[in-house]
């Protein structure tokens, strides 16, 4: 026997049930197309601008340090006086010419690479702009439409009912781990940001601490805000990849030509792991950005289903007692 006032309800809010259904089912074939789009953008943003990011600031850091380079050489210093007596000054010019116009000229192409990216992106956004008011209608109907039916199921009195709203819940808990476990690889991120800015300040600062344009050499110097930030970031992420171990000793120029000293190319090899960290939270975050839009997608067919049962319960079953 159905309770009374739940047939009161029913009754009272069938023709509003039956309407919200109607104008649900006229937009659902909008909630795949914005949802994929919104996809794609975000995998744009998380595989392809933050490397371009990074090497833009990396040749900008360069371009930094070869005009350094070029201003030690340019006045009364201890450098300009073993460059000038020995016969190097104008080879020194050279090589500091030809090296602070590479690094500048890496700049001009990352940063052209990257607004042809944010371009794609823009484009993207654009385009998806024609599902996102139809989606944003369609969650506020299925929002309605659980105001207005959860009262009347509220005992859990309905066997498919209950299961069907039990399906809808688990893939609402899905999305509420993956979105969390999204969280903490973004927050890592920020940490090895963190650490790599340090290790780069690090670097520049052992250029300029040398006083006569040849890096600083001999100790180990580890900043501690870098130490600090990846202790950090394996804290809140125990399965992120270790840092293998950095070349001490190596004489390898750059792609704008310059050498470091066995110090600063330490931190390179330790900045360029931070790198490839920060790659592998982006592609796990690309892997749950994915999982999240099949859930949703779920989670909207399984929403449509319960009301639909919900539907056929209150006038089969509620109204026709």
């Amino acid at each position: 026997m159905v309770n009374s006032s739940l047939v009161q309800l029913a009754r009272a809010n069938v023709s509003n049930i039956d309407n919200l259904i109607n104008a649900s089912a006229a937009l659902q074939h909008t909630e795949k197309p914005y949802l994929e789009g919104k996809l794609q953008q975000k995998i744009i943003e998380e595989e392809e601008l933050p490397p371009l990011e990074i090497r833009l600031e990396e040749a900008k850091k360069k371009t930094e340090m070869w005009t350094e380079r070029l201003h030690d050489l340019q006045s009364w210093s201890f450098y300009w006086f073993l460059t000038k007596f020995t016969c190097r000054y104008q080879r020194e010019l050279d090589e500091i010419h030809a090296g602070i116009k590479k690094s500048k000229s890496f700049e001009e192409d990352i940063q052209e690479a990257e607004n042809a990216v944010r371009e794609r992106i823009r484009k993207i956004s654009a385009e998806g702009e024609k599902y996102a008011v139809d989606c944003r209608t369609l969650d506020k109907y299925r929002d309605e439409l659980a105001q207005l039916t959860d009262p009347i199921f509220a005992g859990g009195d309905f066997s498919t009912n209950s299961a069907l709203k039990a399906a809808a819940e688990s893939r609402r808990e899905t999305i509420k781990a993956t979105e969390k476990d999204t969280l903490q690889l973004r927050k890592v991120i920020e940490l090895l940001a963190k650490a790599d800015s340090a290790i780069m300040i690090a670097i520049v600062d052992l250029r300029s601490a040398s006083g006569n344009g040849n890096p600083g050499e001999g100790r180990v110097v580890f900043p501690d805000e870098a130490f600090e930030a990846i202790k950090e970031a394996r804290n809140i992420y125990p399965s992120l990849p270790s840092i293998p171990k950095p070349e001490f000793f190596h004489d390898k120029p750059d792609e704008t030509g310059a050498k470091y000293k066995p110090m600063q190319a330490f931190l390179w090899d330790v900045k360029n792991s931070l790198a490839d960290l920060s790659k592998w939270c982006h592609k796990n975050i690309i892997e749950n950005l994915k999982r999240s839009v099949d859930e949703e997608l779920a989670l909207g067919a399984a929403t449509d289903e319960l009301m639909k049962e919900r539907q056929r319960l209150i006038k089969e079953v509620i109204l026709s007692a």
